[in-house]
């Protein structure tokens, strides 16, 4: 079968260039042709410069410019990675590769508070595709939110449903009377090994977060100096690391959570990849992505509260029984797999 996924793909974001991976890796290991369906949303490129030139006063940090012009052609070219249809504008243009299902996810796609949100995504428009969706997620929106009725009746033709978390279920089954299955997202079906290679620092503490934080500095600095480690930043350039890595590509951010020996994080992937690491982490509560992590460490059976500032020795000192973590892991694996499975079977069938 050719199947195709529609999602954000092309987003210069580590995550979203993480979970398309791993969709495609996985859909082509079942015996399948796989493609990711070339339709950006019309705020799409506006979203990857502002992604890419997070800093204000632009003008004046023309090095800060030429970096993030170079963070740009970066993601732009690991586009490679995937086979992608002809670009299309509509869901006419959609329904007309030819396709035999469509993949809805993963991702926020199902996000009506998303700058790059489109109708498309929940399947608006495409007729004569079948599709089912995986693990996509409504970020925020409440789930007593209406829905649009073009999505509900797109919704109620899908061969199957699947979300993310418990949020984005109930505002699918508030709006219809279907079960809803929770999957895993991609990232944690997949392995990586293909796209790890040596990291540069040795012994150190990763921040991987959206915000700098500032506030937490003392306590950061405090904890790699008493366990005599660096400090490496992905994605922000942070003056009191010892490197920040704000232009690294998609194999040394994989790499960089694999031989890192604490990760702080706010990100959703960036607790992903922790896990699938196997590391210590500190989460910083950010508020866009609660409802995402609050439903990973639910799945996964791990009770953690989020950072407050205190020493972060203190806070890691109960440590993540990560072979239970490993066994309840294994068992969604295989129940996301076999979802995806029957999901084409219905198809085919």
């Amino acid at each position: 079968m050719k199947i195709g996924i529609l999602t954000w793909y092309y987003a210069f974001n580590y995550g979203a260039r993480a979970h398309s991976y791993a969709l495609y890796k996985i859909i082509q290991e079942m015996g399948h042709e796989c493609v990711m369906i070339a339709y950006h949303p019309s705020y799409a490129i506006q979203s990857n410069i502002d992604v890419s030139f997070g800093f204000s006063n632009r003008k004046r940090h023309p090095i800060l410019v030429l970096r993030s012009l170079n963070r740009c052609r970066k993601f732009f070219n690991d586009e490679k990675r995937f086979c992608k249809t002809r670009t299309v504008k509509s869901a006419s243009e959609i329904d007309a590769l030819g396709l035999d299902a469509i993949i809805l996810g993963s991702d926020e796609v199902f996000n009506l508070q998303h700058p790059c949100f489109s109708k498309i995504y929940y399947g608006v428009g495409i007729i004569n595709t079948p599709c089912f969706s995986y693990a996509p997620s409504a970020g925020q929106v409440s789930a007593d939110t209406v829905l649009n009725p073009e999505i509900i009746n797109s919704l109620r033709h899908m061969k199957a449903i699947s979300v993310r978390d418990e949020n984005t279920k109930k505002l699918i089954e508030n709006n219809i009377a279907c079960k809803v299955k929770i999957v895993s997202d991609p990232t944690l079906l997949y392995d990586f090994s293909d796209i790890r290679k040596s990291f540069p620092v040795k012994n150190y503490l990763l921040i991987y977060a959206f915000d700098v934080y500032n506030d937490y500095r003392k306590q950061i600095e405090d904890y790699a100096k008493n366990n005599g480690m660096k400090i490496v930043s992905l994605l922000n350039r942070i003056s009191w690391a010892d490197y920040s890595m704000d232009m690294a590509d998609f194999e040394t951010w994989v790499s960089a959570f694999h031989n890192a020996k604490i990760v702080v994080t706010d990100s959703f992937h960036g607790l992903v990849f922790s896990i699938k690491s196997k590391k210590d982490f500190v989460i910083i509560k950010r508020g866009d992505k609660v409802n995402k992590i609050d439903g990973l460490l639910e799945q996964l059976g791990i009770v953690k509260p989020y950072y407050k500032g205190e020493s972060i020795e203190g806070y890691i000192r109960e440590k993540i029984d990560y072979k239970r973590v490993e066994e309840r892991l294994d068992r969604i694996k295989c129940d996301s797999i076999e979802y995806i499975k029957s999901s084409l079977a219905k198809v085919k069938g």
